[in-house]
């Protein structure tokens, strides 16, 4: 073997061809450059050993090699060898080969023959075998008479160009412990039903279909016959192409403990299956499992069996989840980590109360967990109330641009917590104020942390932001920067008293420095009475006055030298803020009045500003407001509604005559009051207004509303949505709802179909003189409705339809209801026409009908004259 003749030196440069003959054991040409091809052989029964491992140029073997019998070792016999073939026989009798450890990994093989492995039955290893190779297929028999093969691991890894896997590929493999990675970065894109139903012995499936980009669907009970499995990790892992999850995917998987990222970036998922973990029992690791995909809910009971799991870290990271099920980790108890759990999940709105009430064995996972959730609106009161051994928060709200409320006390029993580092950084909407005593950062500050960098980095949006220590991620002011600027026009040539409206008991500790903008100087007032407040314009001009500081009062009620609500760099602290009747107000100036989130109220804010034409989506940034009562009541110059307007305020509930006789109005924003779930009136809010039509699903998301009344009468809409009223359940008057809507033309069927508890539809289509007819059955389930006064009067209805109030069985309000609906042909006085089913309704339910004139001046009718007359009757003339 270390014979001198082994080397031999070539005079010239050129391709040679070997001839070997006799015996050898041992042949190992690894790493050689220079070898190109195997040309024929025709025996080697000495050969025990035999490797071409990395030669870069060899490209070929002769269809002749075989007669290896004796060969035991073909670890890395190919590995990395730009062959392009196999040849048929290669294998043949070579009954000693148990390991095909890197065979042919990274050659450039395209098919496999059909019994490359027959002969080859005391294999019990094909781990790697085909690893980054070019093939195409896989012969169905490629494995039968491997009967102790105990792993598949990597086997077919990154082959690439694999689009399918035969059925059966495994029957006789019953011996197999693994196939992690065995079908991984592959471009399958079906995984035959009960392709490891044979191989019960199985443990490990972690990677098994990682990055198959191509994947669609997993046939129900993959694993069901696997019950040994105890690794899920990465399974599915970046299936691209996978849009479901199979109900019961892993029910029969009852000893399995880990499902670390089993479906992460799998972003065609939508939905998680009821009880997917249910029977796995002793699980102890979920880590990211559902992290980068596009699950939008989150099954009720989730969690309830996995006891035992103490990662649930990343478990729903970046996903478009809107909520989280009040007892999600309620059985949990174990947890350890949660780390970014529900970090970027970037449509997240709200946190239960109690969402980590059991969990209180978590210490330091806790970094990140809604870093980036840029829709939260509100920490819940006493969130982390239980979890009193948690020693870091570093991150935990991170990026939460629209949080602007978490409450003061939410770490107070945090004790062990000595790492706030970026905790609220980026928090831009955070609301109020949190160094004064018992205050957030006061009461942080208390637990002596050891680590606060960045803290309330960026928190621009808390009134003593300039004042926040630069430890905790503030300016570190002296004295507050806060302004908001106001522009007036002053007419008068001969001098003109100005006097800025603070004079208010709510300014008993205001601290302001005003610079009146016309370079006089500047008053610094601390008392709401102080008579600094009146300022001297000699001589005609605009000015912008600049308030900086802090003040919680001011009203320009009916100031008429109000031209421009300016900028502000943040709040200063207003709670109570109103322009009622400023007639010559034109515009709300980006980046002003939205910084002013603490604000309790818009109740008739722009009332009554004739003038305003300019109004910007940012500027209702107060989280906490409840009212919008005719906020824009009389806003007769205003040209359109931004979208978004309300998108800040979700704890909005009255919207009574928001945009009420603003004519110039002819839209409505799609989508405008979508986060405004707890509205329960709308009362005139688009009464009189210049709207033409109504976007679909406008009040979808208002399931709280009880009240419509009025809300699009006097408008000029000419169509109604189909499914308008669809989810608003909980309402009961639409009394006036399109009243005097001179265009509409039809009603749609079905209407009011979900409104079951309806009461009132008084004067509902009053005046709608193109209106022609009514729906049949439109009224079909409103059937505690009792009030119909004058719904119809003035209309131009032609019919009235069969059994229009048959099912409403309490109809008592009849007045006026088809008065001067003079082209109605329809009869009305049979026993089954509309006043036989009214006055036989009443008798069933011992109701007293008010009717009075419901048909007068109804003239066409065809037995107008049998109609009954007189004080209080059907006609009262």
């Amino acid at each position: 073997y270390d014979d001198g003749n082994l080397v031999h030196t070539y005079a010239d440069a050129g391709d040679y061809d070997i001839h070997i003959t006799g015996a050898c054991e041992y042949f190992d040409l690894s790493s050689n450059t220079q070898i190109q091809e195997l040309k024929e052989m025709l025996s080697a029964r000495h050969l025990k050993t035999v490797k071409f491992q990395s030669c870069s140029n060899l490209s070929n073997i002769d269809a002749s090699w075989k007669n290896i019998s004796k060969v035991t070792d073909v670890s890395y016999m190919f590995y990395n060898c730009p062959i392009t073939n196999i040849p048929d026989n290669l294998f043949n009798n070579c009954s000693g080969i148990t390991d095909f450890l890197f065979t042919f990994a990274g050659s450039n093989i395209t098919s496999i023959p059909t019994d490359l492995f027959k002969y080859n039955t005391l294999a019990s290893s094909f781990k790697n075998t085909f690893y980054n190779t070019d093939i195409t297929a896989i012969p169905i028999d490629l494995f039968r008479y491997n009967t102790l093969v105990n792993t598949f691991e990597d086997t077919f890894k990154i082959c690439y160009s694999l689009s399918s896997v035969p059925s059966g590929l495994f029957d006789y493999n019953t011996e197999v412990n693994t196939f992690n990675n065995v079908l991984s970065n592959t471009d399958i894109t079906e995984i035959p039903s009960g392709l490891f139903d044979n191989n019960t012995l199985v443990t490990d499936f972690g990677q098994a279909f990682y990055n198959c980009t191509s994947l669609t669907e997993i046939p129900s009970g993959l694993f069901d016959e696997n019950t040994l499995v105890t690794d899920f990790d990465l399974v599915f892992y970046s299936c691209t192409s996978l849009t479901e999850i199979p109900s019961g995917l892993f029910n029969k998987n009852t000893i399995a403990t880990s499902f670390n990222q089993a479906f992460q970036f799998c972003n065609l998922l939508t939905e998680i299956p009821s009880g997917l973990f249910d029977e796995n029992t002793l699980a102890t690791s979920l880590y990211s499992v559902f992290a980068n995909t596009s699950i939008t809910t989150i099954p009720d009971n989730l969690f309830d069996n996995n006891t035992l799991v103490t990662n649930f870290g990343q478990i729903f990271y970046s996903t478009d989840i809107t909520s989280i099920p009040v007892d999600l980790f309620r059985y949990n108890t174990a947890i350890t980590a949660l780390s970014s759990s529900f970090g970027s999940c970037t449509s997240l709105t709200s946190i239960p109360t109690d969402i980590f009430k059991y969990n209180t064995a978590i210490t330091s996972g806790f970094t990140s967990v809604f870093k980036y959730c840029i829709s939260l609106k509100e920490v819940p009161v006493d969130i982390f109330r239980y979890n009193t051994a948690i020693t870091t928060f570093a991150e935990s709200f991170q990026g939460c641009t629209s949080l602007a409320k978490v409450p003061a006390e939410t770490f107070d029993y945090n004790t062990a917590a000595n790492n706030f580092s970026n905790t609220f950084n980026g928090c831009t909407s955070l609301a109020g104020t949190v160094l004064g005593t018992n205050e957030l950062q006061y009461n942080m500050a208390a637990l002596s942390p050891t680590t606060t960098t960045d803290a309330f980095t960026n928190t621009t949006g808390l009134i003593d932001y300039d004042l926040i220590p630069a430890a905790w991620g503030g300016p570190g002011l002296a004295a507050l920067t806060n302004y908001m600027e106001f522009l007036v026009e002053i007419n008068s040539e001969v001098g003109y008293d100005y006097t800025l409206p603070i004079n208010n008991i709510a300014n008993a500790n205001m601290d302001v420095v005003v610079d009146w903008g016309d370079a006089s100087g500047t008053d610094h007032i601390t008392d709401y009475t102080d008579t600094a407040a009146i300022h001297h314009y000699a001589g005609a001009s605009t000015f912008t006055i600049k308030i900086t500081g802090q003040m919680k009062w001011l009203d320009f009620t009916g100031d008429t030298d109000l031209k421009t609500i300016g900028t502000a760099n943040r709040d200063i602290g207003l709670e109570t803020l109103k322009f009622y009747g400023c007639t010559n107000l034109t515009t709300v100036l980006a980046n002003g009045l939205g910084k002013q989130r603490s604000l309790t109220s818009y109740h008739q804010l722009f009332t009554g500003c004739t003038s305003l034409n300019n109004i910007v989506d940012d500027m209702f940034g107060s989280y906490d407001v409840t009212s919008f009562y005719r906020t824009f009541d009389g806003c007769n110059a205003l040209p359109s509604i931004p979208a978004g307007l309300f998108d800040n305020s979700p704890e909005a509930f009255d919207l009574y005559g928001l945009f009420q006789a603003c004519t110039n109005i002819t839209t409505i924003p799609v989508d405008l009051f979508k986060y405004n779930t707890k509205v329960i009136t709308f009362k005139t809010a688009f009464s009189n207004s210049g709207i033409t039509t109504i976007p679909v699903d406008l009040f979808k998301y208002n399931t709280a509303v009880t009240n419509f009344y009025g809300v699009f009468s006097y408008s000029d809409i000419t169509a109604i949505p189909v499914d308008l009223f669809r989810y608003n359940t909980a309402a009961a008057s639409f009394s006036t709802v399109f009243m005097n809507c001179t265009s509409l033309v039809t009603i749609p069927t079905d209407l009011f179909r979900y409104n079951t508890i309806a009461t009132s539809f008084g004067y509902a289509f009053y005046g709608c003189d193109l209106l022609t007819s009514i729906p049949t059955d439109l009224f079909r389930y409103n059937t505690i409705a009792n009030d119909f006064i004058a719904a119809f009067n003035g209309s131009g209805l032609t019919t009235i339809p069969t059994d229009l109030i048959l099912y409403n069985t309490l109809a008592e309000y009849l007045s006026n209801m088809f008065k001067n609906c003079n082209s109605i042909t329809t009869a009305v006085t049979g026993v089954n026409d509309f006043i036989g089913q009214a006055e036989t309704n009443a008798t069933n339910e011992t109701i007293t009908l008010t009717k009075s004139g419901c048909f007068d001046g109804c003239t066409s009718i065809s037995d107008y004259a049998s109609i009954s007359t007189g004080a209080g009757d059907w006609r009262t003339v």
